[in-house]
This record gives structure tokens, sequence and C-alpha cells, in this order.
């Protein structure tokens, strides 16, 4: 997150009355329980209502989003709303938006619905056999790539989960030849400069934000 970075702006939502129910800046449906098979195969997925405010700082008044003093200004609302300007949403990525991701997958999942919502996205994706991991932190299916990830704060276990994912995506690669699977590791900007003795693909909010393709 080397650009200069703009504070939320708390005033941004110009209303929206031709939606019916919560608009997606304050409420939406996330798959829940999903297996990786299931994803690839366009299969129906299971979802779950979740709340995009970590703070519960929202109110809805005459169709307009409502912010009240308890937000913290991660800004994951304001990427959320369905009349965002794109060319502004790194701009809104901070640490207080990583801080929430790192907390709660859920709200990675909309993070990453929000920014490509052509794609399949899902939290805790389960994986059916013997592996040391059974849930992949985050998926991302876009264009017949499927991205694996993991969020983490700890550099020092990359190596753990480098070999755990991989495992899956050897196992995958064989079932699903036409799918290009890829890992990643997402961690905190502050992390970024920190040398490592391993081989690691380590990406934060804005190189993941850039590899998977905007």
């Amino acid at each position: 997150m080397s650009k200069e970075r703009i504070s939320m702006d708390k005033n941004f939502c110009i209303g929206c009355p031709e939606v019916k129910d919560m608009p997606k800046c304050i409420i939406q449906n996330i798959p829940s329980n999903s297996y990786i098979e299931d994803i690839i195969e366009n299969s129906e997925l299971k979802y779950s209502e979740y709340f995009i405010c970590h703070k519960f700082a929202q109110g809805f008044e005459n169709n307009k989003l409502v912010i009240t003093p308890a937000c913290d200004d991660c800004g994951l609302c304001q990427i959320a709303c369905c009349k965002k300007t794109p060319a502004a949403i790194t701009s809104l990525f901070n640490r207080k938006l990583e801080s929430v991701l790192f907390r709660d997958l859920g709200k990675a999942s909309i993070l990453f619905q929000s920014l490509f919502p052509s794609a399949i996205v899902a939290s805790e994706v389960q994986v059916k056999g013997n592996f040391r991991t059974k849930r992949i932190d985050l998926v991302i299916f876009l264009n017949k790539t499927a991205y694996l990830i993991k969020l983490i704060k700890n550099l020092e276990k990359i190596p753990f989960y480098s070999r755990s994912y991989g495992e899956v995506i050897d196992t995958y690669n064989k079932l699903y030849p036409n799918i290009n699977f890829t890992y990643g590791n997402l961690i905190p900007t502050s992390k970024l400069n920190v040398k490592l003795p391993f081989d690691a693909q380590t990406y934060d909010l804005e190189q993941l934000f850039i590899k998977v393709g905007w």
C-alpha cells in the first residue's frame, strides 16, 4: 500500500431507492460450508447472511446508509457499495481494513466478492481428502482460475501452509486439468519487506487485487 490513501467518506452513500431489501453495503449473502468442488463445478451453494460492518455502526433511513459514531473507518462498506467508483477502490485499502479481514474471513469473502463481482468467492472452503489442511481460508474462482489464498500474519508458518495448500493443488490439478489452481499468502502490508529464508508467494491487499486482475 505504497500510494497515498484516502480516508473513508462517511457520507459516500447517495441512496439506492431501487433496492427493496438491505443494500450490499449493509448485508450480503456469502457462501457457507462450501466444498471446492461445488465452486469449480458451479453447483448450487448454500448462503448465509453476513453483516458488512464489524462495529455494527450502520443504520438505514429513507433508502440511505447512515453511519454512526462507532465507525472506525475500515472502509469495507464503501468498497461494498453497489454504486462505488472502481478507480478509487485501492485508495481505501488501509491497515484498519486489513485488521478486519485477518480477524474475520467472512469479511474477506465480502471484500473480494465486491472487488470481483463476476467471481465466485468463498471463505473457509472445505476440501475432500486426507490433507493436513481441511479448509482453505479463501477461494476466488474467476475465468477458470482458482486462487487459493491463505491469510497469514505469522510468516514463519508459511512453509507449512505452502506444503499443505500445494498438496491440495496437486490433487485438484489431476481432477480438474482444465482449471488453473494457484496459491498465495495474503499478509499485512507492514510485513512485505520482511526477508524470508524461503520462497513465498506473498501479497498485500493491493498486490493480490492486481494479481487476480481488475
